[in-house]
Protein backbone atom coordinates (compact mmCIF):
# COMPACT_ATOMS: atom_id res chain seq x y z
CA UNK A 1 0.00 0.00 0.00
CA UNK A 2 2.82 2.53 1.38
CA UNK A 3 4.53 1.94 -2.40
CA UNK A 4 0.85 3.02 -4.06
CA UNK A 5 0.50 5.91 -2.41
CA UNK A 6 4.28 6.47 -3.19
CA UNK A 7 3.74 5.66 -6.93
CA UNK A 8 1.07 8.03 -7.23
CA UNK A 9 2.42 10.69 -5.74
CA UNK A 10 4.90 11.23 -8.18
CA UNK A 11 2.81 10.41 -11.01
CA UNK A 12 0.57 13.52 -10.12
CA UNK A 13 3.78 15.79 -9.60
CA UNK A 14 3.55 18.00 -12.49
CA UNK A 15 7.13 19.85 -11.67
CA UNK A 16 9.19 17.31 -13.87
CA UNK A 17 6.97 17.85 -17.16
CA UNK A 18 6.60 21.74 -16.08
CA UNK A 19 10.43 21.44 -16.40
CA UNK A 20 10.73 19.53 -19.52
CA UNK A 21 8.48 22.21 -21.19
CA UNK A 22 10.72 25.12 -19.77
CA UNK A 23 13.87 23.47 -21.04
CA UNK A 24 12.19 22.63 -24.56
CA UNK A 25 11.06 26.10 -24.90
CA UNK A 26 14.42 28.05 -24.04
CA UNK A 27 16.56 25.40 -25.88
CA UNK A 28 14.59 26.09 -29.02
CA UNK A 29 15.17 29.86 -28.39
CA UNK A 30 18.95 29.42 -28.26
CA UNK A 31 18.71 27.45 -31.23
CA UNK A 32 16.69 29.62 -33.06
CA UNK A 33 19.19 32.64 -32.49
CA UNK A 34 21.84 30.48 -33.00
CA UNK A 35 20.95 29.91 -37.17
CA UNK A 36 20.15 33.60 -37.33
CA UNK A 37 16.61 33.60 -36.61
CA UNK A 38 15.99 36.31 -33.59
CA UNK A 39 12.49 37.63 -34.16
CA UNK A 40 11.51 34.00 -34.02
CA UNK A 41 13.27 33.63 -30.64
CA UNK A 42 11.36 36.38 -29.48
CA UNK A 43 8.64 34.64 -29.70
CA UNK A 44 9.32 31.20 -29.19
CA UNK A 45 10.84 32.68 -24.95
CA UNK A 46 7.30 33.87 -24.75
CA UNK A 47 6.48 30.16 -24.05
CA UNK A 48 8.09 30.59 -20.67
CA UNK A 49 6.46 34.14 -19.87
CA UNK A 50 4.04 32.97 -16.96
CA UNK A 51 3.46 33.10 -13.45
CA UNK A 52 5.35 31.14 -10.99
CA UNK A 53 3.37 27.88 -11.16
CA UNK A 54 1.17 26.93 -7.58
CA UNK A 55 3.18 23.96 -7.41
CA UNK A 56 6.32 25.27 -6.67
CA UNK A 57 7.94 25.59 -3.50
CA UNK A 58 7.62 29.25 -1.89
CA UNK A 59 11.79 29.31 -1.83
CA UNK A 60 12.07 29.45 -5.19
CA UNK A 61 9.14 31.93 -6.38
CA UNK A 62 11.44 34.51 -6.05
CA UNK A 63 14.03 32.89 -8.51
CA UNK A 64 11.22 32.31 -11.23
CA UNK A 65 10.31 35.77 -11.47
CA UNK A 66 13.38 36.48 -12.18
CA UNK A 67 13.10 33.62 -15.18
CA UNK A 68 10.22 35.83 -16.29
CA UNK A 69 12.00 39.06 -16.17
CA UNK A 70 14.92 37.46 -18.20
CA UNK A 71 12.40 36.43 -20.41
CA UNK A 72 11.25 39.77 -21.13
CA UNK A 73 15.10 41.30 -21.74
CA UNK A 74 14.58 38.42 -24.68
CA UNK A 75 11.98 39.98 -25.87
CA UNK A 76 12.92 43.00 -25.92
CA UNK A 77 16.00 42.55 -27.15
CA UNK A 78 16.87 44.73 -30.53
CA UNK A 79 19.83 43.54 -32.23
CA UNK A 80 21.79 40.15 -32.76
CA UNK A 81 24.11 40.65 -30.26
CA UNK A 82 21.38 41.92 -27.83
CA UNK A 83 19.40 38.92 -28.13
CA UNK A 84 21.86 36.55 -27.89
CA UNK A 85 23.83 37.63 -24.50
CA UNK A 86 19.51 37.89 -23.11
CA UNK A 87 19.13 34.46 -23.93
CA UNK A 88 22.77 33.31 -22.63
CA UNK A 89 21.42 35.59 -19.60
CA UNK A 90 18.11 33.50 -19.40
CA UNK A 91 19.99 30.16 -19.08
CA UNK A 92 22.08 31.63 -16.39
CA UNK A 93 19.18 32.73 -14.58
CA UNK A 94 17.85 28.84 -14.95
CA UNK A 95 20.93 27.58 -13.53
CA UNK A 96 20.33 30.23 -10.49
CA UNK A 97 17.10 28.62 -9.86
CA UNK A 98 18.07 24.98 -10.34
CA UNK A 99 20.84 25.43 -8.05
CA UNK A 100 18.73 26.55 -5.22
CA UNK A 101 15.91 23.91 -6.05
CA UNK A 102 19.04 21.56 -5.56
CA UNK A 103 18.42 19.92 -8.96
CA UNK A 104 19.37 20.27 -12.56
CA UNK A 105 17.54 20.29 -15.94
CA UNK A 106 16.77 16.55 -16.47
CA UNK A 107 16.44 16.57 -20.09
CA UNK A 108 19.46 15.20 -21.81
CA UNK A 109 21.01 17.55 -24.89
CA UNK A 110 18.85 18.03 -28.07
CA UNK A 111 21.70 15.59 -29.77
CA UNK A 112 24.03 13.15 -28.86
CA UNK A 113 27.04 12.99 -29.65
CA UNK A 114 27.68 10.36 -32.97
CA UNK A 115 31.23 9.33 -33.66
CA UNK A 116 30.00 8.32 -37.29
CA UNK A 117 29.59 11.84 -38.15
CA UNK A 118 32.48 14.71 -38.05
CA UNK A 119 31.10 17.02 -39.89
CA UNK A 120 31.89 20.90 -39.17
CA UNK A 121 27.92 21.27 -38.54
CA UNK A 122 27.10 18.37 -35.99
CA UNK A 123 30.67 19.39 -34.47
CA UNK A 124 29.02 23.00 -33.78
CA UNK A 125 25.48 21.23 -32.86
CA UNK A 126 27.13 19.10 -30.15
CA UNK A 127 29.37 22.12 -29.58
CA UNK A 128 26.04 24.11 -28.19
CA UNK A 129 23.97 21.33 -27.05
CA UNK A 130 26.68 20.75 -24.30
CA UNK A 131 27.40 24.39 -23.42
CA UNK A 132 23.60 25.40 -23.50
CA UNK A 133 22.61 22.22 -21.17
CA UNK A 134 25.96 22.97 -18.57
CA UNK A 135 25.09 26.73 -18.88
CA UNK A 136 21.55 25.97 -17.70
CA UNK A 137 21.54 22.47 -15.60
CA UNK A 138 24.18 23.85 -14.34
CA UNK A 139 26.89 20.91 -15.09
CA UNK A 140 30.29 22.09 -15.34
CA UNK A 141 31.31 18.94 -16.82
CA UNK A 142 29.04 19.10 -20.12
CA UNK A 143 29.96 23.08 -19.83
CA UNK A 144 33.67 22.02 -20.69
CA UNK A 145 33.36 19.54 -22.35
CA UNK A 146 31.43 21.17 -25.11
CA UNK A 147 33.66 24.56 -25.01
CA UNK A 148 36.70 22.08 -25.98
CA UNK A 149 34.99 21.06 -28.84
CA UNK A 150 34.92 24.88 -29.93
CA UNK A 151 38.50 25.65 -29.71
CA UNK A 152 39.37 25.29 -33.66
CA UNK A 153 42.54 24.26 -34.66
CA UNK A 154 44.80 27.43 -36.14
CA UNK A 155 43.36 28.43 -39.80
CA UNK A 156 40.87 26.21 -39.61
CA UNK A 157 38.60 27.81 -42.01
CA UNK A 158 39.80 29.61 -44.94
CA UNK A 159 37.01 30.25 -47.07
CA UNK A 160 36.84 34.43 -47.14
CA UNK A 161 34.00 35.73 -44.98
CA UNK A 162 33.99 32.53 -42.48
CA UNK A 163 37.78 32.90 -40.89
CA UNK A 164 36.55 35.95 -39.18
CA UNK A 165 33.94 34.26 -37.28
CA UNK A 166 35.59 31.45 -36.95
CA UNK A 167 38.22 33.34 -35.03
CA UNK A 168 35.04 35.47 -32.87
CA UNK A 169 34.07 32.06 -32.10
CA UNK A 170 37.78 30.36 -30.69
CA UNK A 171 38.08 33.47 -29.02
CA UNK A 172 34.60 32.76 -26.93
CA UNK A 173 35.40 29.14 -26.76
CA UNK A 174 38.58 29.91 -25.23
CA UNK A 175 36.76 32.84 -23.10
CA UNK A 176 33.96 29.76 -21.83
CA UNK A 177 36.42 27.37 -20.74
CA UNK A 178 37.89 30.42 -18.28
CA UNK A 179 34.96 31.08 -16.98
CA UNK A 180 34.01 30.60 -13.36
CA UNK A 181 30.35 32.16 -13.01
CA UNK A 182 27.49 31.71 -14.42
CA UNK A 183 27.40 35.57 -15.32
CA UNK A 184 31.04 34.85 -16.73
CA UNK A 185 29.52 31.48 -18.95
CA UNK A 186 26.74 32.85 -20.35
CA UNK A 187 28.83 36.55 -21.21
CA UNK A 188 31.15 34.14 -23.63
CA UNK A 189 27.87 31.97 -24.31
CA UNK A 190 25.99 34.81 -25.38
CA UNK A 191 29.24 35.96 -27.78
CA UNK A 192 29.60 32.74 -28.91
CA UNK A 193 25.53 32.31 -29.97
CA UNK A 194 25.68 35.68 -31.78
CA UNK A 195 28.59 34.95 -33.96
CA UNK A 196 26.94 31.63 -34.75
CA UNK A 197 23.79 33.73 -35.79
CA UNK A 198 25.78 35.98 -38.01
CA UNK A 199 27.90 33.25 -39.58
CA UNK A 200 24.75 32.15 -40.68
CA UNK A 201 23.77 35.36 -41.82
CA UNK A 202 26.69 35.36 -43.99
CA UNK A 203 26.86 32.15 -45.70
CA UNK A 204 23.12 31.43 -46.23
CA UNK A 205 23.75 28.47 -44.78
CA UNK A 206 20.84 25.89 -43.60
CA UNK A 207 18.77 27.91 -41.04
CA UNK A 208 18.02 24.56 -38.73
CA UNK A 209 20.10 23.29 -36.32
Amino acid sequence: MLMLIITAALASDPLPDHMDDHFAAAADTMWDVSVGEVVRARTEVGRLDHEPPHFIDAALVAHAKQVRAAVEDVQEARTVRQTADAVAHLGATCAACHRAAGRGAESAPRYARDNSDSSERQRHIWTLSWMWYGLVSPDRGAWKGGARLAVLPSNHYRRSGVARFARRYEAAAREALAARTDDQRASAFGKMLATCSRCHDATAVERSP
